[in-house]
């Protein structure tokens, strides 16, 4: 496998030529790496309290036995609420270091997503992330460009990149089998601190935990301040998963912490295009289903009305499956 180009965060022209020329970039020491070791040790004290992970010589490591209980579901739900309410993950995006990364690369004002992703991978998980582009599921600028960044050291083929899809435009979602076939996959290994930035056009995947260790990482993503942004991306309401508030959150983080609804004051405009609404449509409405699924008991009424009355044919079975599993809750 090929290995990607690389740039320190203070190299601003070698990120863009990489972005522009493959869609997508290594840069070094990116995150201060002790704000990323004390998130990856809440992480674990999180896991290790709900039985889920054990502490041994070699440090901490799943307890893989207890993904096997009947409530391994209950557990990890309340282990990831848990862990939402980790500091860290809501300072590391809008660290100045990071914003101001964002605006030398643009080259412009630039607008932060407030919704950061937490993926937490058990080891020797059969399932994988296929390859995607991420525009199909986060409605937004077609210039929006991710951060994906490990809480700990990876090997290359954590996160992989089909080099330069990102030429090819929007794809309809059912050719991305047969665009991957015909790619040039690339990736690299990083260093906890590191990140890969990529465009939402470019295709990537992620293969299943082959490690012995939970893979850790946050994902956050930004686009010009001048370009429409999904109504799903901005409403405040709809960003935190397992029931948490806005509130929850900033009672945990420091109180000089300026950024609290940052979007609220200022966001670019709201896409009103048919397509841009399904789009925000259809990702609020898998945001639900996954949250319910994860044992979120504030979605069910909004799964129950998904039930009855989504557009989607195959979300509507979707509730219906989650609410057959679990008829306590309809």
């Amino acid at each position: 496998m090929r290995s990607l180009r690389e740039a320190s965060s203070t190299d601003v022209a070698a990120i863009r030529h990489a972005l522009e020329k493959d869609g997508v970039v290594v840069v070094r020491n990116v995150v201060p790496v002790r704000l990323l070791r004390e998130m990856r040790g809440q992480i674990d004290e999180a896991f290790v309290d709900m039985s889920l992970a054990r502490r041994t010589k070699a440090g901490v490591r799943p307890n893989l036995e207890a993904f096997l209980r009947p409530d391994a579901k209950q557990l990890g739900a309340a282990a990831m609420r848990r862990v939402h309410l980790i500091p860290q993950f809501y300072m590391i995006p809008q660290l100045p270091r990071v914003r101001a990364l964002w605006d030398a690369v643009f080259g412009e004002e630039v607008f932060t997503h407030p919704k950061a992703a937490l993926r937490i991978a058990v080891p020797g998980e059969g399932e994988v992330t296929s390859a995607h582009q991420d525009f199909a599921y986060q409605p937004s600028s077609k210039r929006c460009t991710a951060m994906w960044v490990p809480l700990h050291d990876v090997a290359a083929g954590v996160l992989e990149f089909a080099l330069g899809s990102h030429r090819k435009g929007v794809l309809a979602p059912a050719s991305y089998g047969a665009v991957a076939k015909r790619s040039t996959w690339v990736s690299a290994s990083l260093r906890a601190g590191d990140a890969f930035m990529f465009g939402a056009l470019t295709l990537h995947r992620a293969p299943s935990n082959t490690t012995r260790r939970f893979r850790c990482s946050i994902d956050f993503r930004a686009q010009p301040m001048s370009e429409p942004v999904g109504e799903a991306l901005i409403a405040g309401d709809l960003v935190l998963p397992f029931g948490l508030t806005w509130q929850e959150v900033y009672a945990q983080l420091p109180a000089d912490f300026d950024r609290k609804f940052f979007w609220s004051h200022r966001h670019p405009a709201v896409a009103t295009d048919s397509a841009s609404r399904e789009a925000s449509a259809k990702a609020i409405e898998h945001s639900r289903l996954d949250r319910f699924e994860l044992g979120d008991l504030s979605q069910l009424s909004h799964v129950k009305r998904m039930r009855r009355a989504s557009v989607d044919e195959r979300r509507r079975a979707r509730a219906e499956l989650l609410l057959a599993r679990h008829p306590a809750r309809r």
